[in-house]
């Protein structure tokens, strides 16, 4: 099995409503909220299935898991992209990497349009 691994930790200086907004990003970018718990302050996010893989151009539909934890003013997710039926190419790589830097730079600046960057870059990685 072909898979993509990324991790990402940051603290947050703003003193924003961190699990909102964390919501707020995937639900906006098509990922389905799996689960948030309180207690051990973990908020989880699917996409695609093993068969959307295998038809879809692009590598933000493939099958991913994406687990966060949010503690005070710090993150921490773990991205996990199942590739199966795909190579992985480097422009579907940046397309991952952009998404998730544009997370970062969300709840570093609620004003920032991620929807209109990550669509500018899927647009170059289809080129």
């Amino acid at each position: 099995m072909t898979a993509i691994r990324k991790k990402l930790e940051f603290t947050v200086s703003e003193t924003i409503d961190l699990n909102e907004k964390t919501i707020e990003y995937f639900k906006k970018s098509n990922f389905k909220h799996i689960d948030s718990n309180p207690t051990d302050r973990k908020i989880r996010f699917e996409r695609g299935s093993i068969a959307s893989n295998m038809w879809t151009f692009n590598s933000l539909n493939w099958k991913s898991e994406i687990d966060i934890e949010i503690n005070g003013q710090e993150v921490k997710a773990n991205f996990n992209i199942n590739a199966a039926g795909q190579i992985p190419t480097n422009k579907d790589e940046m397309l991952w990497e952009t998404f998730i830097d544009n997370y970062q730079k969300y709840l570093r600046d609620s004003n920032f349009d991620f929807l209109t960057e990550n669509t500018k870059t899927l647009k170059t990685t289809k080129k």
